[in-house]
């Protein structure tokens, strides 16, 4: 199990009070520790850490909220976490409800005009900052109310309540405009109740903010799912293709065996046309949001000079975000580097 202490005490150690510089390092511990089964806490002290020292937008709010109130979130948050991995859904749906009446009544005494925020890690912060109107004295909140209602979002959504599951999700993105995981859940109910005007509004919504692979991935399936309602089987095959391009799944190819089925020149008929012609035909984009991808890549250039190691981290994420090749020269050039380094260290 991880000691959250000592892991946030090694990060702080590498900080040196550059913005850039130290934006990057929690960036790259955002990343390293994401998807870590005791890396909440971890990331959630990362979020705090930038956003006390390095927000360009908005003002930390903590008055209302003691150290002590935040630890006893922290734990409960984690607790019901654990709840809901073993299965224990409605007990998990009791506790998260008790915690975000708390949470609730930590606001209330704030102005009613005040815009407030929270962000699981550095960079959708920063894709907020650079992409999203908000007040100049938008407070960013110190508790991840954007997980809290996205925890309770999908808790409700797999015990069948699903209206209050839509309205968490809404609450979510409320508070964290660029959370793609929750346009994604309300995409899912969208297409539960067949409304796939809403699913494109939803899906174009989270393609604005994906900064992952795996994100933009998941953006051309629900794209293929509303192409494949619609019969358009050759835009389907070319979006299949495309999500696969970006990450296979065992759901895309479950789709590309239906649309199989469905028109066997379809996929044939795809490859030979104008990939980008045809997705802009239905407003579709092809490739990441490129604030998005300019806004990594700030990041990853912002430590060339001081932090090679971090730097190339940097320019490898942007250049699998996009497979933009003139990246390449800059990797290239960081390796090059860091191996000169290490033969003259030896």
């Amino acid at each position: 199990m991880l000691d959250t202490k000592v892991v946030i005490d090694e990060i702080r150690s590498k900080l040196n009070g550059e913005a850039a510089h130290d934006m990057a390092i929690l960036q790259k511990y955002s990343q390293k520790y994401a998807e870590s089964p005791d890396g909440a806490l971890i990331i959630q002290e990362i979020g705090k850490i930038y956003l006390d020292n390095y927000a360009d937008a908005g003002h930390v709010f903590s008055e209302n909220i003691s150290d002590e109130l935040m630890q006893g979130l922290e734990d409960e948050l984690r607790r019901i976490g654990n709840l809901a991995a073993t299965g224990k859904t409605s007990e998990a749906i009791e506790g998260i409800e008790v915690l975000i009446k708390v949470a609730q009544e930590a606001l209330q005494e704030q102005q009613e005009d005040s815009e407030f925020y929270s962000f699981e890690t550095p960079v959708e912060h920063l894709i907020f900052t650079q992409l999203c109107p908000h007040k100049e004295d938008a407070m960013i909140l110190p508790l991840l109310y954007d997980k809290l209602y996205y925890m309770y979002g999908s808790l409700l959504f797999e015990a069948g309540e699903l209206a209050k599951s839509k309205a968490a999700f809404e609450a979510a993105l409320r508070f964290n405009p660029v959370k793609v995981a929750a346009y994604f859940e309300l995409g899912e109910l969208a297409k539960l109740d067949n409304d796939l005007e809403e699913l494109a509004r939803l899906t174009k919504k989270a393609w604005e903010y994906s900064f992952l692979r795996m994100q933009l991935a998941r953006c051309y399936r629900n794209y293929a799912h509303i192409a494949l309602k619609q019969r358009k089987t050759r835009l389907a095959a070319a979006l299949i293709k495309l999500s696969q391009d970006y990450q296979p799944s065992v759901i895309a190819e479950r789709m590309r065996q239906s649309l199989q089925r469905m028109d066997p020149k379809a996929q044939q008929l795809a490859r030979l046309s104008s990939l980008k012609n045809l997705l802009a035909s239905e407003d579709i984009e092809l490739g990441p949001h490129m604030a998005v991808y300019e806004a990594l890549l700030q990041l990853a250039a912002a430590t060339r000079n001081n932090d090679p190691e971090l730097s190339l981290s940097g320019f490898e994420l942007a250049y699998e975000l996009t497979h933009y090749k003139p990246i390449l020269d800059d990797i290239a050039s960081l390796k090059a580097r860091i191996a000169k380094s290490k033969d003259e260290a030896t």
